[in-house]
C-alpha cells in the first residue's frame, strides 16, 4: 500500500517566476527557477538578485534583552547566488549518502510520529554542520557544476537577504504569524517578566496559548512535508521554522558599519542556524533572529539549504577539480562515480597474480591462489606498516549510531596501529563452495557456490582454519586463521583514510539494507578496494580473532585481544559495556545502514552465536599483545 502524502504542493502557492534553462552563472529575474534531477530526484533552485539590504532587526521588533546580537547595518552582496527552494529533503540526501539520519522518517527513532506518511518530502534533520560538510563534499564531487561553482552553505547575509524577499517586517509574510504560515510551535517565547509591560508599542507575534487551544489550532510538534505552507516572493519555502537551517558562517557579534560580501567571523565556537523550527517559538522564526550551536550538533530541530554560487576562489577550486587515481587514493580526493583508477572489477582480478612464496613480500594486493578439492582459494598480499585505526572525530559526530551508550565510551577511538608482518588475506569472504571443499556441506546448488557462507558461528570459522591447517598447504611458520581487528581494518582501507577506502557512492562499494533484497549477493558484485579486496563492506559481517575490548591509547604495535584477557579484563567488559566479552564482526552486512558499513564500525556478537561470516587469512601464528585490552 502507498503512503500517503502529508501535503500536496498546488500551483497556487508558487510564484510567477517560471523554470529556465539559463546558466548557473547567468542573472536572470529574481525568483527564477532552475531545476536538474540527480540520482532520480529533483534539485530545485530559486535565483536571488545581488543588492543592497538592511540585515538585523530595530529594537522594537525584539521588544527584549535576550535578542542583543541582531544589529542593524547596511550589506551589499555584489554577487547572485541561487537558494535551495526547499530545505535539503530526505529523498534528496538519501540520493547523495543513501543513509538517511532523520528522527521523523519511516526508519528514524521518530516513526509513530508520521506513521502512515509518505516522508521523502519531509526535510532532512538530525543532522550537525559537520555532516552538511559531508554532503556538499560527496554532492560537489559528481562535477554538476561549471568550474568556479559549487554547492555550500549559504552565508548569513546570503540567508537573510533571501529570507526577507525585499522586505523589513519581521517575517517575510508580514508582521505576525500563525500555524496557517509556518510550522512553529505556535506560542510566545518572550517572558513577560522582562518584556516591556506596556505591550502596545512591541510587537505581538502569536497568541497565547489559552487563546490558541480555544481556536483549537494545535502545532504539529514534529517536521512536516516542504512546500506545505506558502513561499516568500522569491518562492522559497519553509524559511520560516520547520527545521532551523545551518549556514556557512562562525557566530559572532555583527561588525560595525557597512559591509560588502560578508562571511562572518574568521573563527569562533558555534555555527549560526537560522529560520527557527517546529519547536521553537514565533520570535525565533523571524527573518533577523540568530541560532547558534556547535558544529558538531545533531538534533531533530537542524536541517539544512543548498546554495549553488560562485566559490571563495575559483582558481583555487578549479585545480581542486583534477582527480587522482592510483593504487592507493590520495586522501581526501575523489573519483568521478564509475571510474575505477586504481579500484578493482570482479573481472580484472587475474592480471595481479604472484607466483611466489608466501614470505615473499611482493607490492601491495599482489594475488597469490591455489586450487583445493577443485576450488580456487585466492588472496591478496597486504603489506606491514603504521596507519591510523578508528574514526576520526567528525566520523562520529556525523554518525547518530555513535552519539548513544555504548558507543559514546570511545568505541571507535582513532589511535596509531602498527603492523610489523605482512600478511595475505582472502580476496572474498570464505563462499559457500570453499565451505564446502573442506566440510562437503554443499548446498547442492551451482548457483549458490558464489555466495559467501553466513550464519556460522566464530567457533565454527576457527574449526574451518584448523582444518585447513591439517593438510600443511603452507611453509613453517605460516598458518591459516582468522585477521585480527587491525589486519581487518588495515586490508579495509587499502592506505586510505576516510569512512570507506574510496568516496563513491557506497551502493558501487557494498551489498547494504539499500540494495540488497534482504539476502547474501554472490562476491565479487562490487568494487573492490585498492589491493584488490572484494566484499569488505556490506554483504556479511565477518569474524575477527579479537574479543571486543576498548582501543589502545596513543599507539600500538601489533594489537590483538585473545580469549583470555589479562588483567581482569572481561569482568572490566561486563562493567564498561553491560555485557561478557564477546568476538567483533567487521563490515557490516546486507541487512546493515550506511552508518554500519564503515571501514572503523565494529560489532560484536558472542562466539557461539551463528550469526556472520569469515575471511581467511595466510599469515604467521598470532600472539596476545601486552597493549591489548587497555584503561
Amino acid at each position: 500500500m502507498t503512503k500517503k502524502s502529508e501535503k500536496s504542493s498546488t500551483s497556487e502557492n508558487a510564484p510567477n517566476a517560471a523554470e529556465t534553462e539559463v546558466a548557473w552563472d547567468a542573472s536572470p529575474a529574481p525568483g527564477t527557477r532552475k531545476s536538474f534531477i540527480f540520482n532520480g530526484v529533483e534539485f530545485a533552485f530559486r535565483y536571488c538578485p545581488p543588492g543592497t539590504f538592511t540585515m538585523g532587526s530595530p529594537f522594537e521588533e525584539t521588544g527584549s534583552a535576550f535578542f542583543d546580537d541582531e544589529t542593524l547595518h547596511e550589506i551589499t552582496l555584489t554577487r547572485g547566488f541561487w537558494l535551495a527552494e526547499t530545505p535539503t529533503t530526505q529523498a534528496q540526501f538519501q540520493a547523495v549518502c543513501v543513509d538517511n539520519p532523520s528522527w521523523f522518517s519511516a526508519s528514524g527513532i521518530g516513526a509513530t510520529e508520521v506513521r502512515g506518511l509518505e516522508t521523502s518530502d519531509f526535510p532532512v534533520e538530525s543532522v550537525s554542520w559537520n555532516g552538511c560538510q559531508d554532503f556538499l563534499k560527496l554532492l560537489n564531487a559528481f562535477d554538476l557544476l561549471p568550474p568556479g561553482f559549487a554547492f555550500r552553505l549559504p552565508t548569513e547575509a546570503e540567508w537573510e537577504r533571501a529570507c526577507r524577499a525585499g522586505t523589513q517586517t519581521p517575517f517575510s509574510f508580514g508582521t505576525t504569524i500563525d500555524l496557517g504560515k509556518a510550522n512553529f510551535n505556535g506560542v510566545a517565547v518572550r517572558n513577560p517578566t522582562f518584556d516591556d509591560p506596556n505591550l502596545e508599542g512591541t510587537e505581538v507575534y502569536v497568541k497565547w496559548e489559552a487563546e490558541r487551544r480555544r481556536a483549537g489550532a494545535l502545532s504539529l510538534g514534529r517536521t512536516s512535508a516542504v512546500r506545505s505552507y506558502p513561499p516568500n516572493a522569491l518562492g522559497l519555502y519553509d524559511m520560516h521554522g520547520n527545521v532551523a537551517e545551518w549556514v556557512q558562517d562562525w557566530y559572532g557579534p555583527y561588525p560595525e558599519g557597512p559591509q560588502v560580501d560578508p562571511t562572518g567571523p574568521a573563527k569562533g565556537r558555534r555555527r549560526v542556524l537560522r529560520g527557527g523550527s517546529f519547536r521553537a517559538g514565533g520570535d525565533w522564526a523571524r527573518s533577523a533572529y540568530r541560532g547558534a550551536a556547535q558544529a558538531k550538533y545533531n538534533v531533530d530541530e537542524c536541517g539544512f539549504r543548498l546554495t549553488v554560487g560562485p566559490t571563495v576562489d575559483s582558481k583555487r577550486d578549479a585545480t581542486k577539480k583534477k582527480r587522482r587515481s592510483g593504487p592507493v587514493p590520495t586522501p581526501g580526493s575523489f573519483l568521478q562515480s564509475g571510474e575505477t583508477g586504481g579500484f578493482r572489477r570482479w573481472e580484472e582480478r587475474a592480471k595481479d597474480n604472484f607466483d611466489g612464496a608466501w614470505d615473499d613480500s611482493p607490492t601491495p594486493g599482489a594475488r597469490k591462489s591455489f586450487v583445493f578439492n577443485g576450488v580456487e582459494f585466492s588472496f591478496r598480499y597486504c603489506p606491514p606498516g603504521t596507519f591510523g585505526m578508528g574514526s576520526l572525530r567528525q566520523e562520529i559526530e556525523f554518525l547518530d549510531l555513535l552519539s548513544r551508550p555504548p558507543f559514546n565510551l570511545d568505541y571507535e577511538r582513532r589511535f596509531v596501529a602498527t603492523l610489523t608482518n605482512g600478511f595475505w588475506l582472502a580476496e572474498t569472504p570464505t563462499t559457500r563452495a570453499q565451505y564446502a571443499a573442506l566440510t562437503t556441506q554443499r548446498t547442492g546448488k551451482r548457483a549458490a557456490d558464489a555466495l559467501p557462507v553466513e550464519a556460522v558461528a566464530w567457533d565454527d570459522a576457527q574449526a574451518f582454519c584448523a582444518k585447513f591447517n591439517d593438510f600443511n598447504l603452507l611453509p613453517p611458520g605460516w598458518t591459516f586463521r582468522l585477521p585480527t581487528e587491525a589486519e581487518w581494518e588495515r586490508a579495509c582501507r587499502a592506505g586510505s583514510t576516510g569512512r570507506r577506502y574510496v568516496d563513491f557512492p557506497l551502493d558501487e562499494l557494498a551489498w547494504t539494507a539499500a540494495n540488497s533484497g534482504g539476502r547474501a549477493r554472490p562476491v565479487g558484485g562490487k568494487l573492490g578496494n585498492a589491493w584488490g579486496l572484494f566484499d569488505m563492506l556490506g554483504n556479511v559481517a565477518e569474524w575477527t580473532a579479537d574479543v571486543l575490548a576498548p582501543y589502545p591509547r596513543g599507539a600500538a604495535t601489533d594489537p590483538f585481544c585473545s580469549s583470555e584477557p589479562q588483567d581482569k579484563s572481561r569482568e572490566r567488559l561486563a562493567k564498561v559495556f553491560g555485557r561478557v566479552a564477546e568476538r567483533v564482526l567487521r563490515g557490516g552486512s546486507y541487512l546493515s545502514s550506511p552508518g554500519q558499513t564503515r571501514c572503523a564500525a565494529r560489532k560484536s556478537k558472542e562466539q557461539h552465536s551463528g550469526r556472520g561470516g569469515f575471511r581467511l587469512v595466510v599469515g604467521r601464528p598470532l600472539t596476545q599483545s601486552p597493549q591489548s585490552p587497555t584503561e
